[in-house]
């Protein structure tokens, strides 16, 4: 296994599961600006079953991939809420372990600060993960998704909601406005 990420299912249709994820599990070891050749995907769906996946659309200047697999009805994340997070909000920054499909959350604050990767979009909070929580979602504390996280040695960057409903209407995924 290369790399390993947590994701977030955005939509269900009939037998087809789409997941967000990072853009990392297409990256090139080698050569991050490449995607990587002969890529396997599998999906860990329950305890000792793995399902394939296969490559939906990505972004690798917003570090995001949409992975679809076959799947019986999952929940989908409710992304068109209108709930906004203020400074100091309290948030969770959640992840799956893929081998032990332990669940891992930590809590912390949104911050005011923009992330260390200069992008004007990146948002930042206090919450401590690690690498095994890459592509999953902080939510609120009512549940609510905010973003999806990177990782970060002091705090966690992560993509904010607008800006994934941004790249999703880009792949024609949502043609209506939020």
């Amino acid at each position: 296994m290369l790399c390993a990420c947590s994701g977030i299912v955005i939509r269900y249709e009939p037998l087809i599961t789409t997941l967000l994820t990072s853009a990392n599990l297409l990256r090139s070891s080698h050569d991050e600006s490449r995607i990587e050749d002969d890529l396997t995907i599998r999906v860990r769906y329950k305890i000792q079953q793995y399902i394939p996946g296969w490559l939906g659309d990505y972004d690798l200047d917003n570090n995001i991939l949409l992975v679809n697999t076959k799947t019986p009805r999952l929940p989908v994340a409710r992304l068109d809420h209108q709930v906004q997070l203020e400074s100091c909000s309290k948030v969770l920054a959640v992840g799956r372990i893929f081998n032990s499909r332990k669940l891992m959350a930590t809590s912390g604050l949104m911050k005011d600060t923009i992330s260390v990767f200069d992008q004007e979009e990146i948002m930042v909070s206090s919450c401590k993960i690690s690498k095994v929580g890459i592509g999953g979602p902080l939510i609120d504390v009512d549940g609510y998704f905010h973003g999806m996280n990177f990782y970060g040695v002091e705090e966690t960057p992560f993509l904010p909601r607008s800006r994934i409903l941004k790249c999703l209407r880009s792949f024609g995924m949502f043609g209506y406005v939020f």
